[in-house]
């Protein structure tokens, strides 16, 4: 090889390991790259399953041997939730011409609430189940918000009496798989919600555990190895359940049971 080809070989190599090296990024390289750390969105596939069928797992009514549809129509009473007006549309007729497409959203700052949402739903569908006297029990609330990597998608369940948590379920998801993933699958991670207390004197205090195996009434252990998602999760429940999500209506809704 010619001395000239030799030159010109070792001018590409330096030029192209130069597209390659991350001491020259640009500032808009830097931002996204600050910005990717801070919200980390979008990393892993989303895993989604039959949000019907996730709601009637979170109600308990997963064994019954009737299709979603039905059992939604003769198990459960829709209820919608109107948080301009702040107030519960519980009339039949109004609350089966309701159209969820059609909901106008409220514009939210991610960082200035716990469950990091960017926009919220004025209205909201949610449902109650009722007791062995025909007197609602349950309430099953619609619940998201933000985990390490994705936005987080579920059902909550809560005993109308107590306020306390009998069961959640989630059917949306990008997580880490096999690590914070396990907020779909892991049964005995979500088992241990059930007699769960968010509130404590009407305000949210939810939280991971400081140790696994050291869960109070007011906090669970955290998924192995997916602490950043477990946090989401207590988050978006200190927020659906606080003066901002339903927590006044739980209270109507409580009144009204007793």
């Amino acid at each position: 090889m010619k001395l000239s080809q030799c030159a010109w070989l070792i001018l590409a190599i330096v030029l192209l390991s130069g597209c390659f090296s991350h001491s020259g990024s640009s500032s808009a390289d830097l931002d996204k790259t600050i910005h990717t750390s801070l919200y980390p969105t979008g990393k892993y596939k989303i895993k989604r399953e039959d949000p019907q069928r996730v709601l009637l797992e979170v109600a308990g009514l997963a064994e019954q041997q009737q299709t979603a549809k039905a059992l939604i129509k003769t198990d459960l009473v829709a209820v919608v939730v109107d948080f301009k007006q702040h107030r519960l549309i519980q009339q039949p007729q109004v609350v089966a011409r309701f159209d969820p497409s059609k909901v106008a959203y409220t514009q939210l700052d991610p960082k200035q609430n716990l469950a990091h949402l960017p926009k919220r739903p004025e209205q909201i569908r949610i449902y109650l189940k009722h007791g062995n006297r025909h007197q609602p029990a349950e309430v099953i609330v619609p619940v998201q918000g933000m985990g390490y990597f994705s936005m987080l998608y579920g059902y909550a369940a809560f005993n109308l009496h107590t306020l306390r948590l009998e069961r959640i379920g989630f059917y949306q998801q990008a997580e880490t798989p096999a690590l914070g993933g396990q907020i779909m699958t892991n049964k005995k991670w979500l088992n241990q919600f059930s007699g769960k207390q968010v509130l404590n004197n009407g305000q949210p205090v939810f939280k991971v555990a400081p140790r696994h195996g050291h869960a109070s009434i007011h906090s669970f252990d955290a998924i192995s190895g997916a602490t950043h998602t477990s946090k989401g999760v207590a988050n978006l429940l200190n927020y659906w359940c606080g003066p901002a999500g339903y927590g006044p209506f739980f209270a109507k809704l409580s009144s009204q049971a007793s």
